[in-house]
């Protein structure tokens, strides 16, 4: 699901009716201890083609937008959105665009790699996983511009801090 594919087999594991965390725990743990023993999904459940998924990690479109989610900032702070290059080919369409982010920021055209700008200038490119990263040449990107993605602080804290949501979206507009 991560990676935007529905898996070829999905098994329903068994969990108790008045399941708590405890009990879940326990009915994950002899699931994990089944499928070490028998090398075999159907050992642990039934199957199912029956998925809810909770919190997709898709960007969110439009007709002439894409959304998506701070994923991961790195140690230089350079900041991966969950956009793929297909997903920003096929929803582009070629056409020209805006990448918008805090404080009305804006990237109009991409990199091939960080050399491809001047010295502390905000740039756009897919990495090596196919994502759409942005940066500053020579800075850091996410705390210049006070970018985060989601964290477990921010998850103990509760949904919500002030005007801080568990993560950030980064919109690209096509024209």
């Amino acid at each position: 699901m991560i990676i935007g594919q529905k898996p070829n087999e999905v098994i329903r594991i068994p969990v108790s009716p008045n399941a708590n965390m405890l009990t879940i725990t326990g009915d994950l743990a002899a699931a994990i201890y089944k499928l070490d023993e028998y090398s075999q999904l159907s050992a642990v459940g039934a199957p199912t083609t029956e998925m809810v998924e909770k919190y997709p990690l898709r960007p969110t479109v439009g007709p002439d937008w894409i959304e998506g989610q701070i994923l991961f900032i790195d140690n230089f702070e350079n900041v991966v959105i969950n956009i793929t290059q297909k997903d920003f080919e096929e929803h582009g369409k070629g056409r020209r665009f805006k990448i918008m982010f805090k404080r009305n920021e804006t990237i109009e055209k991409l990199s091939n790699n960080y050399a491809g700008v001047p010295e502390h200038e905000k740039m756009a490119w897919f990495n090596s996983a196919g994502y759409l990263e942005i940066a500053l040449r020579n800075g850091n990107m996410a705390g210049l511009f006070g970018l985060q993605g989601y964290n477990e602080h921010m998850q103990q804290s509760g949904v919500s801090n002030g005007n801080k949501w568990f993560y950030q979206t980064i919109r690209v507009f096509f024209e």
